[in-house]
């Protein structure tokens, strides 16, 4: 593996790593401290709740994918692995804010 591949793999490492980060801000922190900046009432908080055990679910998922990727430095690159590796963190991901959404309507149509 040349070192142009291996950067190509620190850099895709680290816009995981990112991507996580800002799932963790945005869809975590960012609601929390908008719920302590004003009073709300008990919905509001269930909805803060949700998002916030979210984000940091979501943030953490793409951390270790991002750990998943450095560790393709030391071993040849299987792509079926990868690729089913995807499949599974999209569809997880994907069901995660599903249900988030759907459980914060539903306590805000209440």
């Amino acid at each position: 593996m040349t070192e142009g591949e291996k950067e190509q793999i620190k850099l895709r490492a680290t816009f995981q790593n990112g991507v996580g980060v800002a799932c963790v801000a945005v869809g975590g922190f960012a609601p929390t401290v908008a719920l302590i900046s004003k009073q709300t009432d008990m919905v509001t908080i269930y909805q803060v709740t949700l998002l916030l055990m979210g984000g940091l679910w979501v943030g953490w998922l793409f951390h270790m994918r991002g750990i998943f990727i450095l560790g393709e430095i030391d071993k040849p690159l299987d792509l079926a692995r990868v690729k089913r590796t995807n499949v599974v963190l999209t569809g997880v991901v994907s069901g995660l804010f599903g249900l988030v959404y759907y459980v914060t309507h539903y306590y805000a149509n209440r």
